[in-house]
Formats: structure tokens, sequence, C-alpha cells
């Protein structure tokens, strides 16, 4: 699929997944199109705005797992090469 047909939401999307290097804002592990998310880091139904600088690509699992809460109140998963 060409650029010229893709939404801007899409356009938006991928600008996103490129710039994070194809990983996981909390815990590095690399995306595919299909199952990466944007989450938002203070989220909107905590007042977050729906603006670039509020949202991070991530895997579905920290995604579901953060959830409403915010940074602060939340324990990211540990990065992948600090897995034992």
């Amino acid at each position: 699929m060409t650029a010229a047909k893709l939404s801007e939401r899409k356009r938006r999307r991928l600008a996103l997944l490129e710039a994070s290097g194809w990983r996981c804002a909390y815990c590095s592990r690399a995306l595919k199109l299909r199952t990466a998310t944007v989450d938002h880091v203070v989220p909107k139904s905590r007042g977050g705005a729906n603006v670039r600088a509020n949202k991070v690509a991530a895997c579905k699992q920290c995604n579901l797992s953060k959830g409403q809460k915010l940074l602060s109140e939340w324990t990211p998963p540990k990065p992948l090469e600090q897995r034992a």
C-alpha cells in the first residue's frame, strides 16, 4: 500500500512506530504493525491530551497492564535486556 492510500490516522501511527524504532517504550519488545498499540502516557481519562507528545508505541501486554494508570502508579516489566 502506498503512502497516498493511507489515512491520516494510519500515517500518524506509522510515524510513531518508526520514531520508536519499532520498540515498546516500556519493555523494549520488538513491535509488529498488527500487534503494536499506541499508549497515552497520561491517559485521556485522567486528563491527558490526545497529542503526539502524550503518545508512545507500546506492546499490547504493557498497554493493557498500564491501563488508565499514570506512570507513577504502574510498574512496567523489566526491559528485555535485563530479564534473566
